[in-house]
């Protein structure tokens, strides 16, 4: 009953702020910002209000603070919700940029990357004495101990799952709803072993997904932005680190993964080739290229997530 209470809160929470919190972002003109390089279908987009993250990151975090206070004391569940702000904090400031000067550059890669080092050397150092740096592999009897390779390996999996779910928020509701799938994957395992206090983090976020959901959803009337994507990319990564299942995050985490390599490709190919291998890209735009509606490609994409997160948790049967 504790579990439905606090998620009961969280998504009405996201409800009854969002609107108020749209009016507010519209009144001072943080809009999106459209890239030069989107679709024509989704130039419309440029006067959606942006930074829908924000609320999303701080509902969980503050109904934390309020009503489990004492859960800070578990560095497990500290070191999550650093990480959950300090990475929105990152994308909050990237999207303050790309609102200030009014174009969708924002923080520079250089800038950024110095950041997020930042950000894993400080969650590192929260985690170093709470955490093995052995990797389990599935279906082998032999893991991998990194030793002082795993801080790079963590900052590798934060600039990569962060900047991989970036890409997938491009459409109305795709971001989120994966996302949300995902968590919920990573919520059976943490109940699964055991890690209840996990759990409870994992149902906060994404029944405030699910609040802001109503708003993002086709028609979107608020978009994450920077702040919400990369807050999420980092929330998976942390959690998959506490619960010591890293090698999963390539399956719950594939439908990002694929929306990163398809830009990588495309770059690749082009500047090899002079040609595309894809229609468009990040991915998901070339189906809508194809003739698919926007939302029939969001639903394709949750159904996509489920598939691989479902892989990814049977295959976790086996570490």
């Amino acid at each position: 009953m504790e579990y439905l209470f606090f998620a009961i809160l969280s998504f009405l929470a996201v409800v009854l702020l969002m609107p108020k919190y749209i009016v507010f972002l519209k009144k001072i003109g943080f809009n999106q910002k459209v890239s030069e390089y989107a679709l024509n279908d989704f130039k419309e987009k440029d006067k959606t209000p942006i930074m829908g993250g924000v609320i999303f990151i701080l509902i969980p975090i503050l109904i934390i603070l309020i009503f489990k206070f004492n859960l800070l004391f578990n560095p497990k569940i500290l070191v999550i919700l650093v990480t959950y702000f300090l990475f929105g904090l990152i994308g909050f400031l990237d999207d303050y940029l790309i609102i200030r000067h009014n174009d969708n550059t924002g923080l520079n890669a250089k800038k950024k990357l110095f950041l997020q080092i930042i950000a894993s050397v400080i969650i590192f150092l929260l985690l170093k004495d709470n955490l093995s740096f052995i990797i389990k592999l599935p279906f082998l009897n032999h893991d991998i101990n990194l030793g002082y390779l795993y801080p790079i390996f963590l900052l590798i999996m934060f600039t990569g799952e962060t900047n991989a779910v970036n890409f997938t928020d491009g459409m109305d509701g795709l971001c989120a709803g994966c996302v949300s799938i995902s968590l919920f994957f990573f919520g059976i395992i943490a109940y699964l072993k055991n890690e209840f206090e996990i759990l409870l983090i994992i149902i906060l976020v994404i029944s405030a997904l699910i609040g802001y959901l109503k708003f993002n959803f086709f028609p979107a009337k608020i978009f994450m932005g920077d702040s919400g994507s990369i807050a999420l990319g980092a929330l998976l990564v942390i959690i998959s680190v506490v619960l010591k299942v890293e090698i999963l995050l390539l399956f719950i985490g594939a439908t990002y993964l694929w929306e990163m390599l398809s830009v990588i490709i495309q770059i690749f190919w082009v500047k090899t080739f002079k040609k595309r291998i894809f229609l468009y890209t990040p991915i998901h735009y070339s189906f809508s290229k194809k003739g698919m509606k926007e939302k029939n490609v969001v639903l394709m994409f949750y159904k996509i997530t489920f598939i691989t997160s479902l892989i990814g948790f049977l295959i976790g049967m086996y570490l």
